[in-house]
């Protein structure tokens, strides 16, 4: 029994020191599972109003519900195990605000958004001569087609939520507790590929891929999170842009 007694106080104590961040892990991977299990996520690569409609609104309201619920798991740990002395913000690396981290975004922003055209370009190129054509996105279909409550709800989600949302969890959270475990490179690979995969794109993997390394680095570099959020909305916003501009001028 008195040995029993001693390997559960080490097991405490050891959870105790986890990072919070290594605790939220753990949680966020179940969450995005069991969200995952609720969503039909193969939706129609042509849209057949309404019917598909009902389906793009659940899957925007679970999304929303899940960034959500990651988000509140997250600030949840981080007020309860943040280190003594440090504040919410400062710990979330959203403080110190300093204007640099606007220019730095909306630059590096403009220069991966041009980078990842670039390379759309090429493979787009690459694969009319070879007689391969890539599937339409079916959530850019919708974007084009919906009613413009949906689309606002899909805007809005895209340029505010999903960057605040997905920087939490993929640079702070998953980055953080995979440099528990490795070097930086491995680690900001592995992030990436996880960011690239959990957007169910088999077409935009590599692009995606690219994109979270960008986002990564930026984090690295800065050691806060607003140049890898606003660059993260910035090719978002970019990307809502142009399908908009196709709703209102098709065939351009």
């Amino acid at each position: 029994m008195p040995e029993d007694k001693s390997i559960d106080s080490t097991r405490g104590r050891f959870i105790r020191r986890l990072p919070w961040y290594a605790v939220a892990s753990p949680c966020i991977v179940l969450g995005v599972m069991f969200m995952l299990s609720l969503t039909p996520w193969v939706l129609p690569r042509e849209t057949r109003m309404p019917q598909d409609l009902a389906n793009l609104k659940l899957v925007l309201w679970n999304l929303a519900v899940g960034q959500g619920a990651g988000m509140l798991i997250v600030l949840a740990l981080v007020t309860l195990r943040k280190p003594r002395g440090q504040s919410t913000l400062s710990e979330l690396r959203l403080r110190p605000w300093r204007p640099v981290y606007l220019l730095l975004g909306v630059g590096i922003g403009l220069i991966a958004t041009l980078f990842i055209l670039g390379l759309i370009a090429i493979v787009l190129s690459g694969l009319e001569s070879l007689n391969l054509k890539v599937p339409a996105n079916p959530l850019i279909n919708f974007l084009l087609k919906a009613p413009w409550d949906v689309v606002l709800a899909l805007a809005l989600g895209a340029v505010l939520l999903a960057p605040l949302a997905e920087e939490l969890i993929f640079r702070l959270v998953f980055y953080r507790t995979a440099r528990l475990l490795m070097p930086h490179v491995p680690a900001a690979i592995l992030v990436s590929l996880l960011f690239a995969l959990i957007h169910s794109d088999l077409w935009g993997l590599p692009l995606l891929f690219c994109l979270g390394l960008i986002f990564q680095e930026a984090y690295k570099r800065t050691d806060s999170l607003w140049p890898p959020i606003i660059i993260h909305a910035f090719f978002n916003a970019v990307n809502v842009g142009f399908a908009l501009l196709q709703r209102f001028y098709p065939g351009q």
